[in-house]
């Protein structure tokens, strides 16, 4: 069921967000990852983020938590403008994820997969999305 718009959609956005949060510290423990930090100080680095993580080979890896998307029950490209902004601002150096329960749409799902096979945004930028 969709979150209702307003007031108890923080609290179980902020719950969602929680639940990652201590898979990743299970992790941590267990040493799958060398490190955690949630909600940073630092305001260029925490545009768009929720977590960050850097894994057991040294990758830096950024998270977003979006438990649900309004009253719908799937994301698209236009749902995600804002995300996928602040994404690019990361994926020079790392890795971005989106963590949502909800799925994508099959053009989201085919952007994601098409771009996998660029080694840089740059290359992605002017050879898949037409420069």
């Amino acid at each position: 069921m969709s979150f209702l718009i307003g007031g108890d959609t923080d609290k179980r956005g902020n719950y969602y967000e929680n639940k990652f949060v201590t898979y990743k510290y299970a992790e941590l423990l267990s040493q799958e990852i060398k490190f955690i930090q949630q909600e940073t100080y630092h305001q260029d680095e925490e545009k768009g983020v929720d977590v960050i993580v850097v894994s057991s080979d040294g990758r830096k890896i950024y998270y977003q938590c979006k438990s649900r998307n309004g009253i719908k029950h799937c994301w698209d490209i236009e749902d995600l403008e804002s995300v996928i902004k602040n994404a690019v601002t990361h994926t020079n150096s790392c890795e971005f994820v989106l963590v949502s329960p909800l799925v994508t749409n099959h053009g989201l799902t085919d952007l994601c997969e098409r771009s996998k096979s660029f080694s840089t945004l740059q290359d992605f930028a002017d050879n898949a999305l037409g420069g």
